[in-house]
């Protein structure tokens, strides 16, 4: 089985907490992913704190250490007897975004190759950074959260698009590509309707030690 995003389920809200509902089909050993991101003012500074049993994979990240703009933090978890929707608290009211997605086919023992986040507030439109995995078939995944309302018009060429969660003053979205053999995934340059501060994020998960390519057979009678 490839390595695989099966489902996603986001809310966005302005008051804390921020409940999120379990991605549909959610059953144990499925890998869960987290990511929250909230809309900054100048020197704002919110945290967030999942439930109990989520475990961070990405810290917190600014676009720019004391202007205005965005922030970005994942965590993820092994699903086990999952409740129905789980609920974040933030440090301070504030306009936010959080979407869970939901993985199978990945190594359970070990369920990523590499992972990166990094902020951005140089004036340029959002971009997913290339990371270089390590295995083959890994599912590379990348997130990004921008401010300033900026209208999304492409996607990067050779994703797909997993989810968006648009509010006034904060855009997160998310994409995905598989990454057929180990090398640098390559940047993935989104194209909105102007530059704006910026978080983004690239997550490899890796599929099963030892696991091979699916390779069609064709049969000669």
């Amino acid at each position: 089985m490839a390595v695989a995003i099966q489902a996603s389920a986001t809310a966005s809200l302005s008051t804390s907490p921020i409940t999120v509902a379990k991605p549909t089909g959610t059953v144990d050993g499925n890998l869960l992913i987290l990511a929250v991101s909230g809309d900054l003012a100048a020197s704002e500074d919110i945290t967030y704190t999942p439930p109990a049993g989520w475990t961070q994979l990405l810290a917190n990240t600014r676009s720019h250490a004391t202007n205005a703009g965005t922030n970005l933090q994942i965590w993820y978890k092994t699903a086990s007897s999952e409740p129905a929707d789980y609920a974040i608290t933030l440090s301070a009211a504030n306009l936010t975004g959080a979407a869970i997605l939901r993985i199978d086919g990945h190594d359970t023992a070990d369920a990523f190759d590499v992972s990166s986040i990094t902020g951005f507030d140089d004036a340029t439109e959002p971009k997913i950074p290339s990371i270089t995995t390590t295995v083959a078939n890994c599912l590379a995944i990348g997130i990004t959260a921008w401010d300033q309302s900026k209208t999304l018009t492409t996607i990067p060429a050779g994703w797909t698009a997993q989810y968006h969660i648009d509010v006034s003053g904060l855009d997160q979205h998310s994409i995905y590509k598989t990454q057929a053999t180990a090398g640098a995934t390559g940047v993935a340059q989104y194209d909105v309707s102007a530059a704006a501060p910026y978080v983004s994020a690239v997550i490899a998960v890796q599929p099963p030690s030892g696991a091979a390519a699916f390779v069609p057979q064709v049969i000669i009678i």
